[in-house]
């Protein structure tokens, strides 16, 4: 008994194809969307913490170079005053 195209199931329609190809463009725009969205959160917090620890090393670098001066001037201090 052969069967009509119609009844056919294993062979999408035109239209079928078509929203399903929109559907998968959709959902695939969305994903885009959300994976750019991750990626501006992670580079944002990337740039926060880089940030940091400059700050870091900013804050260790004017210390080193305080405790240097504060050395140097008892250093002088102690030679100029024959201690040493």
């Amino acid at each position: 008994m052969a069967r009509s195209p119609d009844h056919n199931p294993l062979s999408p329609t035109k239209e079928n194809r078509t929203d399903q190809n929109r559907r998968q463009a959709e959902t695939l725009r969305k994903l885009a969307i959300q994976l750019r969205h991750m990626g501006d959160r992670i580079n944002r917090r990337t740039v926060q913490e880089q940030g940091l620890r400059q700050e870091g090393r900013v804050a260790l670098a004017r210390l080193a170079l305080f405790v240097f001066g504060r050395t140097q001037v008892l250093l002088r201090f102690l030679w100029n005053n024959r201690v040493l």
